[in-house]
């Protein structure tokens, strides 16, 4: 007896076992994809760019070896002023480093601040930033480059910046350290000279870049010491993208927009041999012949455009290939764009202290006017209608029912009750007497609520034509060319025109009386208890020549039509 009680206890261990491994190898029932935002680094604010002077004994970051050179910390040691009228000033440093011996003199164009920046650096600056070597983690040095890209949410709030050896990585916005002075006929001046030519067509051009659409498993022709090789992508990451070469297994981070890959040297016609191989880099222009690889699109980052105008000045976009598509022959890559009409960007909006908002652990209990903090939508009113809800600790997270599952949108109440659709939120809503409305709410997960649309090209803008009569602004664009639209007095609300009489007789217009947001049943529906009901049953009968009652069923539920 014993023994079968141990050979039962054993075969229910088992089992338990078992039934433990498979739920383990189970799909989730619900697999969280994130939230619409990012979340925000404490970033310094934007603003005009101050180099300070620099005296005897200011920190400042120097290489021996200009501009290719590991940057070292040292102090200046002597300030000599220019010797001829025009000239600049020059300094003697001392290394703190007993690997470095002073003895040489540098410009401001040859040193950078050892203290971050406190404003947002634009597009050109030149820096000294930190370098790291996935090859070998703890290795980190300092290297002279300029900023090609700006802090945004589609780079996760990082710096790109292109390295005068021709290296492109992003770079912490800590860890970017402002030349301390910079060259008047061009940055690029500055630079390695086998570099400047494409960084000087890069500032030009910007924001307008062309860059390769690119996905993991794709394999794309890419250049190395002069040859094209077979290589695979890896990992996109924003203007980046994560390169294995098939010849050797060894990979290589390279900027998206580089002439070194196949499609877009040839889709640019560029002809120019590399030189050499004494710097890796990634943005000079390749050899060999034309191959067909992946969709070449103009892309453009617009987020200081005050800052490009006034560094750049103006340039004819309308001169690219970004308005209609262009097909080159003999395996010539496909050059995509958008009319200049429509072209632009989307942006995300982050709300302030989103992020940082954790969603409260559900405890079971019955909703009422203690789960909602004082929601009135109309302290709100000029914002996007459907990101008001976020406003008052609501948290609109993307789910999938299961890994292979469709995406959707699932709201979570201030309380930590999850909102499925709207029938629930609707129940929500009144079992908690809140001022917020279904309006204000978007299932749909093809939808952005933190997404705006910002225009590729503004020659002439309006930022608002109603000129404050709606409680939104309604902008005005126009990137074809620099004329205005006629002036036009606008009106939030009906104005009859000449012989025009508007019928506002209460008994004329269609409404009711329903104090319920018209949740009533079919039975009222028949009894005309909800005019308004009727109206949207009998359209509907008309248009699919069905019974109305059949038609009401679903004609407007949840508030929704």
């Amino acid at each position: 007896m014993q023994q079968m009680h141990r050979t039962a206890q054993k075969k229910a261990a088992a089992a338990q076992s078992a039934q433990a491994k498979n739920s383990s190898n189970q799909p989730d029932e619900i697999v969280p994809v994130g939230k619409f935002t990012h979340k925000v680094p404490n970033l310094p604010p934007e603003g005009p760019v101050i180099r300070k002077e620099l005296e005897v004994s200011s920190k400042v970051f120097a290489t021996r070896s200009f501009p290719l050179g590991v940057f070292y910390k040292a102090r200046i040691a002597q300030v000599i002023p220019p010797s001829t009228p025009g000239g600049e000033t020059t300094y003697k440093v001392k290394f703190d480093s007993r690997k470095c011996v002073a003895g040489s003199t540098f410009s401001a164009r040859q040193l950078s601040y050892v203290d971050p920046p406190s404003v947002i650096l634009p597009v050109g600056s030149r820096i000294v930033a930190t370098y790291s070597d996935e090859s070998w983690s703890p290795r980190q040095s300092l290297y002279a480059g300029i900023i090609a890209e700006p802090p945004k949410p589609l780079n996760r709030y990082r710096y790109l910046v292109f390295f005068d050896d021709g290296y492109a990585q992003y770079v912490a916005f800590d860890k970017v350290y402002l030349m301390c002075g910079t060259s008047k006929a061009g940055v690029w001046e500055d630079m390695y000279e086998d570099v400047r030519d494409f960084v000087r067509g890069y500032l030009e051009q910007y924001p307008e870049r062309p860059m390769l659409r690119m996905q993991k498993g794709q394999t794309v022709k890419t250049e190395w010491k002069g040859r094209w090789w077979a290589a695979r992508v890896m990992a996109v990451d924003a203007s980046l993208v994560k390169m294995a070469f098939e010849a050797d297994e060894r990979t290589e981070w390279i900027y998206r927009g580089s002439t070194r890959f196949a499609p877009l040297f040839t889709a640019l016609h560029h002809t120019a041999p590399t030189q050499g191989g004494r710097v890796r880099r990634h943005n000079l222009m390749p050899v060999m012949n034309r191959q067909h690889r992946p969709v070449v699109e103009y892309t453009r980052s617009i987020d200081d455009r005050k800052e490009e105008g006034k560094k750049y000045g103006h340039r004819n976009f309308a001169k690219k290939s970004t308005t209609q598509e262009k097909r080159e022959g003999d395996g010539g890559s496909t050059v995509v764009g958008t009319p200049l009409s429509q072209a632009g960007t989307r942006e995300t909006v982050t709300l302030p202290n989103y992020d940082e908002a954790t969603e409260k652990t559900f405890v079971a209990h019955n909703c009422s006017l203690k789960c909602i903090t004082d929601d009135d939508p109309d302290a709100h009113l000029g914002m996007n209608l459907l990101a008001i809800p976020c406003r008052y600790g609501w948290q609109r997270n993307m789910i999938k029912p299961s890994k292979k599952g469709k995406r959707m949108v699932l709201y979570t109440a201030p309380c930590g009750r999850r909102v499925r659709n709207y029938t629930d939120l609707l129940r929500y809503l009144k079992a908690t007497k809140s001022k917020l409305t279904v309006d204000l709410f978007c299932f749909e997960s093809c939808v952005n609520v933190f997404c705006q649309f910002v225009p590729q090209t503004v020659l002439t803008s309006i930022k608002d034509l109603t000129y404050g009569k709606e409680l939104v602004p309604v902008s005005c664009v126009n990137s074809l060319d620099n004329t205005y639209p006629s002036y036009v007095e606008y009106s939030a609300s009906r104005y009859p025109g000449k012989d025009v009489v508007l019928n506002l007789d209460t008994n004329f217009l269609c409404g009711c009386d329903c104090e319920d947001d018209c949740q009533v049943s079919i039975f009222l529906w028949l009894l005309n208890e909800c005019s308004s009901m009727q109206c949207s049953c009998h359209g509907v009968a008309n248009l699919t020549k069905q019974c109305s009652t059949a038609c009401g069923r679903n004609a407007f539920r949840s508030k929704i039509l």
